[in-house]
């Protein structure tokens, strides 16, 4: 994939800034006192899952007391943690049965339920279909694509009406990858359970790499925790003004500190997915005389952080994207790039035709090269006041709004919205109202 990334700083004392901050997704659990296990600190990315599943006795740790995140889980450990994800009932009569054809498990110890009654569990209710027609290979780690697999099958089967089957053309970032588990990935990603995972969790292969402790946490929350969106499209995206009231006060403080003063505007932006209502989140930001400036949260408090705009094309894809990427420079030897709003862009943009990859980019870039030419230059960043840009997004046939302070942490938090699936209205309502455009 041949990949051109356009950064405009032009002069970082603008410090153009957003990013996502306020309530991260919130565990339903009461508040640990401390974090439960040594190698699961607060900062950690699944600390809330592992909290949480461990609190409801789906997974532990070791003597040492450790949890080992990163640590590959197999087949009948996965077996077992989401039979009590569910809350299955498991019986010693569960196996053997003629319904649970597997051979390859070994003598069963009548003295304890793991792993046989488990996987005999997972197979009488359809959660697992076995390797081939009479092994079910417990002593292999499981694949990502494995453990997707049987989360959405367990919600399909037992809970039919939870998840949401998505609409005909979506595919999943992992595309269509097999044809047993694409569909149910593709399932899995529409309905929000693939968020709060790190990057690396979409950009490998989910038919080898293997799922580890933490992800598996992550995942059986999400689906142990999952509640099913109310709302409807309109609802979902909602930017105030909190100039004069509504911006926390820790909040505001962070803003006229890094500016010198009292914020021209402050605004908020809150966002929720259109199917799973436990991925939420909001951000705050600011202007004030020609710079601009946003909240991260963190453990310590509100940290300001500039952002930047962003010109892509996926060359291998025939498309381009603009959008708004935070630039945290905190560790000046380590600055960070994390992409916040993403607009997949429209008309011209897309392939026209037949085009080659050498057609589409030989034609593509002198485009973005002319937009820019037009609606930057050494006073203005782009992607800051100019009417043209709204046009612009406003072309997208789709908008990705990311958390940003996960974003930085290397965890994915985000919604999508597609106008072919009914999410126009939203896509063109942010590019309005997002920016006090002049």
């Amino acid at each position: 994939m041949r990949r051109t990334l356009v950064l405009f700083s032009l002069t970082l004392a603008l410090t153009l800034g957003l990013l996502l901050s306020g309530t991260p997704m919130a565990a339903p659990e009461t508040a640990i006192a401390a974090p439960t296990f040594s190698d699961v600190p607060e900062n950690h990315p699944y600390f809330n899952a592992i909290e949480d599943m461990a609190a409801s006795n789906v997974i532990s740790g070791f003597t040492n007391g450790t949890f080992g995140p990163e640590m590959l889980v197999t087949r009948q450990q996965f077996a077992k943690m989401i039979v009590l994800t569910l809350g299955l009932p498991v019986d010693e009569d569960d196996f053997p049965s003629p319904a649970v054809p597997f051979v390859d498990l070994g003598s069963d110890d009548p003295s304890s339920l793991y792993p046989h009654e488990y996987v005999a569990v997972c197979a009488l209710n359809n959660i697992t279909k076995g390797k081939t027609a009479t092994t079910f290979d417990p002593y292999s780690n499981i694949t990502r694509a494995q453990a997707v697999t049987m989360i959405v099958r367990a919600a399909q089967n037992l809970q039919p009406d939870k998840l949401v089957e998505p609409p005909s053309g979506f595919v999943s970032d992992w595309g269509n990858f097999s044809d047993i588990h694409a569909p149910l990935a593709n399932t899995a990603q529409w309905s929000g359970l693939l968020e709060r995972l790190k990057f690396a969790f979409y950009k490998e292969n989910p038919l080898t790499s293997m799922a580890n402790r933490g992800e598996v946490a992550q995942l059986l929350w999400s689906l142990k925790f999952f509640v099913k969106q109310t709302k409807t499209m309109d609802e979902l995206v909602t930017i105030t003004d909190v100039t004069t009231s509504g911006a926390p006060p820790q909040i505001k403080a962070a803003f006229e500190a890094k500016a010198g003063g009292p914020m021209d505007w402050i605004r908020r932006m809150y966002v929720e997915h259109p199917v799973n209502a436990m991925v939420h989140f909001n951000f705050y930001y600011a202007g004030r005389g020609g710079n601009y400036y946003a909240s991260a949260s963190s453990l310590e408090g509100p940290v300001i952080a500039p952002l930047i705009a962003t010109f892509l094309t996926y060359i291998d894809d025939f498309g381009a994207e603009a959008g708004y990427a935070l630039y945290d420079a905190t560790d000046p030897q380590n600055p960070q790039v994390a992409g916040e709003l993403d607009w997949r862009l429209g008309g011209p943009y897309l392939r026209q035709g037949a085009e080659t990859l050498d057609q589409y980019a030989n034609r593509i870039q002198p485009l973005m090269d002319d937009f820019l030419a037009n609606h930057a230059d050494a006073d203005e960043l782009f992607f800051l006041s100019d009417p043209a840009v709204r046009d612009l997004i406003k072309t997208s046939d789709s908008l990705g709004i990311n958390q940003g302070s996960d974003a930085l942490m290397g965890v994915r938090v985000r919604v999508d919205f597609y106008r072919q699936f009914g999410g126009g209205d939203v896509i063109d309502d942010v590019a309005d109202e997002f920016w006090p455009w002049d």
